[in-house]
């Protein structure tokens, strides 16, 4: 367990809510307690602490007393807020107490306890996998848990209705139904497919088809192609701009491509943006953010943008990074202020060795909460690509 120098606000309203309204004791009389004291002012009605030097003493004007006295009170009318770094054990004392942990034992938002996180993290992921075992994974981020339930070279996903519709990089869409059973399929043969979008009628869906620097436009009974959006002239067959990931939001696609200008031919990877383009002509009308590279996996959430900027190992939100990994990011989703963040394997070391220290080399899917600031990682033998939230999370 760690302090923490920051309070999150939801881990600071799910504390006070905790009180409500109840007397408040303080477990701990040391440097975690009067840090409590200081930044949370709420009052107290006395204190308690294991060291019986302390017993008959104060801590900020607050009378100390020992622990014994809590066998007394009446847990439905008082609550004991732990300030000390030996939560399990003071826990396991005060329900010998009769006091419950959560219920009328609260820890002080400080303190980090290890295993716990503001936001719920326990969710189930459909993660798509790249290669020649690649496929989709169903990933129970609680059971830590991977389940194949497609096979295949797969890129984007997206939901549509009870199932998705996926991108295999080199064969074309196929739509699944809610038991990943094929529907339909639209052969695309060698276009390198990567990122999908549903525009807001769920009449049409967008396609990153990268090798052409083009976005495919099809319908999402047939799968059929109606057309095609090209951001900028750069001839059929040629993949310059390496356009792959895209969102759909108010008559607008956001994209992410490695060029703006189209030199990725040049291996030039200083060029990469994330650009709003017209639905209805493929104009690039703004270029949100300039200067990524190799930028990844665009994310409309609460109207924020996030997207990996994926040679810098990191996740941004607009043009301020927010997340820096160790590993080459692909694949993001969120719930809360919980990221899922896919990692893929590095490679070409050498465009990275000059600027990182250490270089993760292990392919998975990070669980970041923006609010500490902490992570956990499982890890996996594929590629991850694209994250979907297969599931609502579970609060266990």
């Amino acid at each position: 367990m760690t302090t923490k120098t920051a309070i999150p606000p939801s881990r600071l309203n799910a504390f006070l809510a905790g009180l409500r309204g109840r007397r408040c004791v303080l477990f701990g009389t040391g440097a975690t307690a009067r840090e409590f004291l200081d930044r949370i002012p709420i009052p107290i009605d006395y204190a308690v602490d294991n060291n019986a030097e302390t017993w008959g003493g104060n801590l900020r004007s607050i009378e100390v007393r020992e622990p014994e006295v809590l066998a007394d009170e009446d847990p439905e009318r008082t609550v004991v807020i732990i300030a000390s770094a030996a939560v399990d054990w003071i826990s396991t004392q005060l329900e010998g107490y009769g006091f419950r942990f959560r219920r009328d034992v609260l820890v002080s938002p400080l303190i980090l306890e290890e295993g716990t996180d503001d936001e719920p993290v326990d969710a189930r992921l459909l993660v798509s996998c790249i290669g020649s075992n690649g496929g989709l994974f169903v990933l129970d981020t609680h059971e830590r848990t991977a389940e194949k339930v497609f096979a295949g070279n797969c890129r984007g996903i997206i939901r549509l209705g009870d199932g998705f519709v996926v991108a295999l990089e080199e064969l074309g869409l196929v739509r699944l139904d809610a038991n990943f059973a094929e529907t339909a399929r639209h052969d695309r043969l060698d276009k390198n497919l990567h990122g999908i979008a549903l525009d807001d009628s769920g009449a049409r869906l967008y396609v990153t088809e990268t090798a052409d620097d083009c976005i495919g436009i099809y319908d999402t009974v047939r799968l059929s192609r109606m057309g095609e959006l090209r951001p900028a002239d750069s001839g059929r067959g040629e993949d310059r701009q390496h356009i792959n990931s895209l969102a759909w939001e108010d008559g607008q696609l956001i994209v992410s491509m490695f060029s703006i200008n189209g030199v990725t031919e040049r291996e030039i990877w200083s060029d990469g943006v994330v650009a709003a383009l017209d639905a209805e002509t493929g104009r690039v009308e703004q270029v949100i953010v300039r200067g990524l590279k190799q930028p990844h996996t665009v994310l409309l959430s609460g109207g924020r943008l996030y997207y990996c900027n994926s040679m810098e190992c990191s996740v941004n939100e607009g043009d301020r990074l927010i997340c820096q990994l160790a590993g080459y990011t692909r694949g993001l989703a969120k719930i809360g202020e919980t990221f899922f963040i896919g990692q893929s394997e590095m490679r070409r070391l050498s465009r990275f060795a000059d600027r990182f220290t250490n270089i993760a080399m292990d392919c998975g899917v990070h669980i970041w909460n923006a609010d500490n600031k902490t992570s956990r990682f499982l890890r996996s033998r594929r590629k991850a690509s694209s994250i979907c939230l297969f599931s609502k999370p579970s609060v266990l």
